[in-house]
């Protein structure tokens, strides 16, 4: 028997709970002390609801919480929207029995493109790019076991030799005419 996917929504609400859960616990927070920082706007109960993705986190809730926290919002939503993405590539890769090390190799890759292009009007460096990838792997690697984390790096040092390969035979082209 087929085992149901969970939705985008529900890997996100959990997503965002554990990320929130963490900072807290990493800043020594206890949860009435988060509900505290916001003068009540949420109970107790419903941040711990929030934390274990037991209750769906709205948009000005989280802000509030980030809030609190002291957190920079943008840069979480960022964090959560990337865990989010990988860990819904691993089930729908795990359901269609595809090389995952490889689907998650090529979603860092592109995502390590858009976040450079994005944050650099510099022009683009390859070699740039896979560092950007090798640290964007570093932050979410908790994600995956043993096993997936070297096969993720080996892809990743697979594709870095593989650009320096076609850069440096462009390069002996260019250099014969």
């Amino acid at each position: 028997m087929k085992k149901d996917i969970p939705n985008m929504d529900d890997i996100f609400n959990t997503v965002s709970g554990q990320t929130l859960k963490y900072y807290r616990t990493q800043k020594g927070l206890s949860l009435e002390e988060v509900v505290k920082k916001m003068k009540g706007k949420i109970s107790r109960q419903s941040l711990y609801k929030y934390e274990n993705g037991k209750a769906r986190l709205k948009t000005d809730t989280f802000f509030d919480i980030c809030q609190a926290l002291n957190l920079d919002s943008k840069i979480l939503f960022k964090e959560i929207n990337i865990k989010t993405n990988i860990l819904s590539n691993k089930l729908v890769s795990s359901e269609n029995n595809e090389n995952f090390a490889e689907a998650m190799t090529e979603f860092l890759i592109g995502l390590s493109y858009n976040n450079f292009l994005r944050d650099n009007d510099l022009p683009h460096n390859d070699y740039t790019i896979f560092d950007e990838m090798e640290i964007l792997f570093e932050n979410v690697k908790n994600l995956f076991s043993e096993e997936e984390q070297k096969d993720i790096k080996k892809m990743i040092e697979d594709k870095r030799k593989e650009r320096k390969q076609i850069i440096e035979d462009s390069n002996k082209e260019n250099d014969k005419s």
